[in-house]
């Protein structure tokens, strides 16, 4: 989907549908889930977290379990709504408790998709504490030791998820959905090396998530590569490359009056365009650094004011 109104339409259909009994077969109650899941899924990615979370731990909470794929993604969907709304300790609470008991799943036999599973959740706990640090330099309260411990353990959890994609590529395993797990964790690997200060490594890590973008472009939208776009102007700024900076901040500029905002991906429309990592730029580039503040605007929501329950809103 390219826009709000593949979104707005796809709601439109999901009213279409109507449940009539009192009392459902398991197929209908299967099937009520399942347009509720949808549903949920449209309203975090239109930005009504509040609605959204609502929604996944009203499933959670009855039927669904981590148990199957779809109650894996269910999961993994909570856990970014809460950190949208910056809920972020019950976040991490949440990612660490579905670690815990997919590992027990595996040990019961479901050995290929418990993996598959595990490697989904592992990376939703990585993006928690991603999240976190974000905040913490949003906050202006930055506590070293913690946001070091925090991006130690996201960066242990993300190298070995790229040993792990990397072995199903070369295994000939490859599918869109491990595909999509590799590019999360490239752009997990750039934020802990941009957050560090690493400066030349995320320098590196970016473009390698860029590769990983490029690969995906078929299945997702500017967005990314605007993102992308963004950070290394950051970097670029700090490591004295003004006329690069400049290159990419015209080009991350010209996508966001397109593209805009988009919430697919945990903080990165959110917490990640609102941090104020803005490079301080000498008074010859002071235009440019005004250009890059307006890549931050956030524009208004239609509706469902609860979903925007943070400062930055």
């Amino acid at each position: 989907m390219e826009g709000s109104g593949d979104l707005d339409g796809a709601l439109e259909e999901l009213r279409k549908f109507e449940y009539f009994r009192a009392v459902r077969t398991t197929i209908e109650e299967q099937e009520k889930d399942h347009h509720l899941f949808i549903e949920g899924k449209i309203y975090r990615w239109k930005a009504f977290f509040f609605e959204a979370s609502e929604i996944f731990y009203l499933l959670l909470e009855s039927r669904l379990s981590l148990s199957n794929e779809m109650g894996c993604n269910l999961t993994g969907h909570y856990i970014a709504t809460l950190c949208e709304q910056r809920r972020l300790a019950l976040a991490e609470k949440s990612a660490r408790q579905a670690v815990a008991s997919c590992k027990v799943f595996d040990e019961h036999g479901l050995k290929r998709q418990g993996l598959k599973m595990f490697r989904s959740l592992q990376l939703s706990l990585a993006e928690t504490l991603i999240c976190q640090t974000l905040v913490e330099t949003v906050d202006g309260g930055r506590d070293t030791e913690i946001t070091n411990q925090w991006l130690l353990e996201s960066e242990s959890i993300y190298e070995r998820m790229k040993g792990e994609c990397e072995l199903i590529k070369r295994g000939g395993e490859g599918t869109w959905g491990s595909e999509f797990d590799y590019l999360r964790v490239c752009i997990g690997r750039a934020l802990v090396s941009h957050l560090a200060n690493r400066l030349t490594e995320a320098h590196n890590r970016w473009r390698d998530a860029r590769t990983s973008a490029e690969i995906c472009k078929n299945k997702v939208t500017r967005f990314i590569p605007m993102i992308i776009d963004y950070c290394v102007c950051d970097i670029s700024m700090k490591l004295g490359r003004l006329e690069e900076a400049e290159t990419l901040l015209q080009q991350a500029r010209s996508c966001f009056t397109e593209v805009g905002r988009e919430h697919w991906w945990t903080g990165l429309g959110t917490f990640l365009l609102e941090s104020p990592r803005h490079p301080h730029l000498p008074a010859a580039t002071s235009l440019q650094h005004a250009c890059i503040n307006t890549i931050a605007v956030r524009e208004e929501p239609e509706s469902c004011s609860d979903a925007y329950n943070c400062p930055f809103y």
